[in-house]
């Protein structure tokens, strides 16, 4: 979708292994990425994320792991648009990268990591917030040619 409609794609987890090696920062668990963010965003504000995103170089930024209500609020703000993809909690373990450590490996690991990203008022981490107030929301869980058509669907609308 990104390459068919000229995207720049951005995943949040990319932007924050950037920052960290340029501030000669490890991240390995998913632990040390949430802690990272949190004070990146003591020091560059609420929506630092964000502006890197609005900022990068290209006509159309996508951006992957939206999960704080701050960036969500900016990118809106500058006229973005949200679509949020969603599938069962089974189906996202199932698919998840088990070699990568920052992701959850177990059920409980999934729980656990669901509940911090719902309960986050402080830096305001609050991906089913984000995905309540997506503009659109697809169901990953369909055969991907089916998502793909959809997600291309919404996207050709909006970049009318």
């Amino acid at each position: 979708m990104a390459e068919k409609h000229d995207f720049l794609v951005l995943e949040g987890s990319d932007v924050l292994k950037q920052v960290a090696v340029e501030e000669g920062v490890s991240l390995s668990v998913r632990s040390d990425y949430e802690s990272f963010f949190r004070q990146q965003q003591r020091i560059r504000g609420m929506s630092w994320l964000s502006e890197m995103v609005i900022k990068a170089e290209g006509a159309r930024v996508m951006q992957g792991g939206l999960r704080s209500r701050y960036d969500f609020n900016n990118i809106k703000q500058n006229g973005g648009h949200v679509l949020a993809l969603v599938c069962p909690s089974e189906v996202c373990l199932e698919r998840v990268d088990k070699t990568n450590p920052k992701n959850p490996q177990t059920p409980e690991e999934y729980v656990a990591q669901l509940e911090i990203e719902e309960s986050d008022d402080e830096y305001g981490l609050h991906t089913g917030w984000c995905v309540a107030n997506a503009d659109c929301t697809f169901d990953t869980s369909s055969p991907l040619e089916v998502t793909y058509a959809e997600i291309d669907a919404v996207i050709s609308e909006l970049a009318k």
